[in-house]
């Protein structure tokens, strides 16, 4: 690995932080311990980023480097990190699990000479380089990525490594073979860390089995033991702990709205510390969801109302049930909440079938929903320009609208009508992030695209693309007159 700075840059060089005499004596030890195992060396580097002494949960110490200054000036490196939900729908039919885990994770990676010198670190006793790469550096997640996918593939996160099989044979040689590729790559693991041949593990939080995933035990029993929150900053905590497993409530918005609340200003009352017993006890419970099965038959189903939009993704299990995949929702912005009904109802959908793209494209579904969404865009996107770019992102799916009654949806629109923890991801922004093209336009460019795309005024275009004598009052229509 390579560390590369912003042109300009001068060599980070700082001060030892105060310590007192015990952490001094214990991180003196720490460094000698690196030392007699090859883990750093000594340096007479012209960067020298502050060292400061961390309790682990156990109680001991782990050193850790201050590289905030270095990271501000490192050009940052670009590589997709996987998404869970991407390793978790591979994993369908699978009735044998592998996890695991490399020894001393990043450590396996040398750096470059270069690289070396500017992870050169000072103590109140000394100075010392790393030899290898090391966690807290801005690029190594990317780094370490990259060498696990060119070893391994996609179906590892960082040093966590998942092996699925559906059959005892299928496992056995994808362990042959995943060996063999970690050998190549000089990489070990750390065999008390492993479990092999499983048909249950625990990976990335959630506990795996055949067809079924739920929230780890872990994330369950942080969330029971969780003290009531005393300040805005004990709410976000909690919120951000148990919105993990909100994917396995279709009534977590309900739920949480009045914690949400308490993110701007804080006063616990009643109805507050009822929906934190709620959340403690129901996502204790551990949910199941059914891992994504792409040969299944899908539907999606969205509901909205000016506070919320949300949706779900059910597929046909084999006892010819439905069984909840995915949910997800989001409350409105201060501007969509004044949107016409139909048109919340067409955000609900278009916005759902993006988020919950990777399952959805290539395959054959259906939206239950108000079927007036799909009227509204019919009628609609001809003359405003904003639908018409909403139409644009569905054009990709392969689907069916049908209506349901509100009294049969009530299960999804239960999470619709309570807000979520942002408002921020909007249709505007998956425009942007997704109709690239837009952005290598000029505006002069853009408007000429947008001209071209309605009927009407791409007629006005071709009358005015002919010479004078062609442009027959005949062939004007009195609309045409008026705006010429």
């Amino acid at each position: 690995m390579n560390i590369k700075e912003v042109e300009g840059s001068k060599p980070v060089c700082m001060k030892p932080y105060k310590t007192n005499a015990p952490e001094r004596a214990t991180i003196k030890e720490i460094v000698r311990e690196w030392r007699e195992n090859g883990i750093e060396s000594d340096t007479r580097s012209p960067y020298a980023s502050p060292v400061l002494l961390v309790k682990k949960k156990t109680g001991e110490n782990r050193l850790v480097i201050d590289y905030r200054r270095l990271n501000s000036q490192t050009i940052k490196d670009k590589f997709p990190l996987p998404k869970i939900d991407d390793l978790l729908e591979q994993l369908h039919d699978c009735s044998f699990f592998t996890t695991l885990d490399l020894a001393h994770g990043c450590l396996q990676i040398p750096l470059t000479e270069n690289a070396k010198q500017k992870t050169a670190f000072i103590t109140p006793d000394e100075t010392g380089q790393f030899e290898r790469m090391r966690f807290g550096l801005t690029n190594v997640p990317e780094e370490f990525q990259r060498l696990m996918y060119l070893a391994l593939g996609p179906l590892c996160n960082l040093d966590d490594i998942l092996i699925p099989a559906k059959t005892w044979e299928e496992m056995i040689e994808k362990l042959i073979e995943v060996f063999e590729r970690l050998r190549s790559a000089n990489l070990t693991l750390k065999l008390p860390k492993c479990k092999f041949g499983k048909k249950e593990v625990q990976y990335l939080g959630f506990i795996i089995n055949k067809n079924r995933i739920k929230p780890g035990s872990r994330k369950v029993e942080s969330i029971s033991k969780f003290p009531q929150p005393k300040s805005i900053h004990d709410v976000r905590r909690f919120l951000g702990l148990t919105s993990f497993s909100r994917r396995f409530f279709p009534n977590y918005a309900i739920k949480a709205r009045y914690l949400t609340q308490l993110t701007k200003i804080f006063k616990w009352e009643k109805v507050q510390k009822e929906s934190f017993e709620t959340l403690k006890r129901e996502l204790t419970i551990q949910p199941i969801l059914a891992l994504y099965n792409p040969e299944a038959k899908t539907e999606v189903h969205t509901d909205a109302c000016a506070d919320g939009i949300a949706g779900m993704l059910l597929q046909l299990g084999s006892d010819d049930k439905w069984h909840l995949v995915y949910c997800l929702s989001k409350k409105t912005t201060e501007t969509e909440n004044k949107y016409h009904s139909s048109k919340l109802e067409l955000m609900a959908i278009v916005w759902t079938l993006e988020r919950l793209r990777q399952f959805l494209l290539g395959i054959s579904f259906t939206v239950v929903t108000d079927c007036q969404a799909l009227i509204y865009m019919s009628a609609k996107k001809s003359s405003n320009p904003q639908i018409a770019r909403w139409s644009l992102l569905i054009q990709e799916f392969n689907f069916e609208i049908h209506h349901r009654s509100g009294v049969r949806m009530s299960h999804i629109a239960a999470i619709s009508r309570a807000p979520v923890l942002n408002s921020s991801d909007t249709l505007d922004s998956l425009i942007e992030n997704k109709l690239e093209v837009c952005l290598t336009l000029s505006v002069e460019d853009q408007v000429l695209m947008m001209q071209h795309a309605d009927d009407t005024l791409k007629e006005l275009i071709l009358i005015l693309e002919k010479d004078n004598e062609d442009r027959t009052t005949k062939r004007r229509s009195k609309r045409y007159r008026i705006m010429f």
